[in-house]
């Protein structure tokens, strides 16, 4: 079996998990394909694995239809990054017991490195939804990735907003990577890859259990480098995020709301315990050094792209060049996205790309360049 095989396989097995697969990692010196090939008894051996465990571990290649999972990967064009890999999240990487598998659609990226958790009730207030969306455009603005679960309410107007504003965000879920939770977000979940990525530790077609979203939560918290919570009654999974994001060692931010309303009792229990209450996105910025030095540093290229020499587009090549997310997309998205007709469209994209705004790729793929537009 090799090694990313049997990386999958370990993840199916119920019996282990982060702590589990550490120490099975460190006895077989990150070879944990040789695992399968070892026998009951030195299997026992590894710490907190014991008989028991070590027997369906070596059933595990009888009984679970790795071949399946790897089809229904290859399907659903997912990447499976695994602890050993180079693209696995570097913030991962520091908190306790990291996923040792990830399933992902779209691409982490260096600079989402640099992101901000947003998270809050799944009912949320008209209040609510407005604090959000200004919060989470200031923070795009400064190229700053969010973060959140994909659940209803805050979670949806997190991602959204970022997309939106043609900014990073990442998604991660409670459930398989194919599995659509909350359905009514299910075109959300095709769209986020395009401007970022979806992510879960679970195997492919995981149903959306109720356990699964407090270990959600450690990997929102573990990928940010704060946790703003918008709103949240006593019993939301948004104060679980945040009591990671302080284990953690990283910053919680907390939006105040009104006295008379539940939704308010989380944050201000947040903020009486140490919160940095939020008014505006640089409420977080200033208190997080490493995200107020890339702030910065972005406003700086930002300003120097703009002294740039641009090239004036007219009403229509505007239009289509606004479509384009960061990441490189096919010509049936821009077909869909901007209701041009294709005769039209293909002129359009042919001047865009002799002004050096965009380039075409293999595969009738196109992309942004660095380059500025003038009005």
């Amino acid at each position: 079996m090799d090694r990313k095989s049997a990386y999958i396989l370990l993840n199916m097995i119920p019996e282990i998990g982060p702590v589990r697969f550490r120490n099975i990692y460190l006895h077989f010196d990150g070879k944990v394909e040789y695992l399968f090939d070892a026998t009951v008894e030195e299997i026992s051996t590894i710490e907190d694995i014991g008989e028991s465990v070590a027997r369906k571990i070596l059933l595990a290649k009888d009984n679970i239809d790795i071949e399946k999972e790897l089809k229904l990967i290859e399907k659903h064009n997912v990447k499976v990054v695994t602890f050993d890999d180079e693209e696995y999240p570097l913030p991962l990487r520091g908190i306790n017991f990291p996923p040792f598998v990830l399933y992902v659609r779209g691409e982490f990226e260096e600079k989402d490195n640099i992101a901000i958790a947003v998270v809050g009730t799944r009912r949320p207030s008209s209040y609510g939804c407005i604090v959000a969306e200004k919060i989470v455009k200031d923070l795009v603005d400064c190229n700053i990735t969010i973060v959140s679960g994909l659940a209803r309410g805050i979670d949806t107007q997190a991602h959204r907003t970022a997309i939106s504003c043609k900014g990073r965000t990442i998604a991660i879920l409670g459930n398989g990577i194919n599995v659509y939770y909350p359905p009514e977000n299910r075109k959300l979940q095709d769209t986020i890859p395009l401007y970022g990525a979806v992510m879960t530790e679970f195997p492919m077609s995981t149903p959306p259990n109720k356990s699964n979203f407090p270990q959600r939560n450690r990997l929102i918290a573990g990928l940010a480098l704060g946790v703003l919570v918008v709103e949240a009654d006593m019993k939301s999974g948004a104060l679980i995020t945040a009591r990671y994001s302080i284990e953690q060692g990283k910053d919680v931010f907390a939006i105040p709301g009104s006295i008379l309303s539940a939704l308010s009792r989380g944050p201000h229990m947040l903020i009486k315990q140490g919160a940095k209450l939020v008014e505006t996105a640089e409420d977080i910025i200033e208190e997080i050094s490493p995200l107020r030095d890339f702030v910065k540093q972005s406003l700086k290229r930002k300003k120097m792209q703009v002294a740039n020499v641009t090239a004036p587009l007219s009403e229509d090549e505007r239009k289509i060049y606004e479509i384009f997310p960061e990441t490189a997309v096919n010509l049936e998205f821009l077909i869909e996205a901007s209701k041009v007709e294709i005769s039209k469209l293909m002129e359009i994209l042919l001047s865009l790309e002799m002004k050096g705004l965009i380039k075409a790729l293999p595969g009738k793929m196109y992309q942004r360049t660095t380059t500025t537009a003038a009005a």
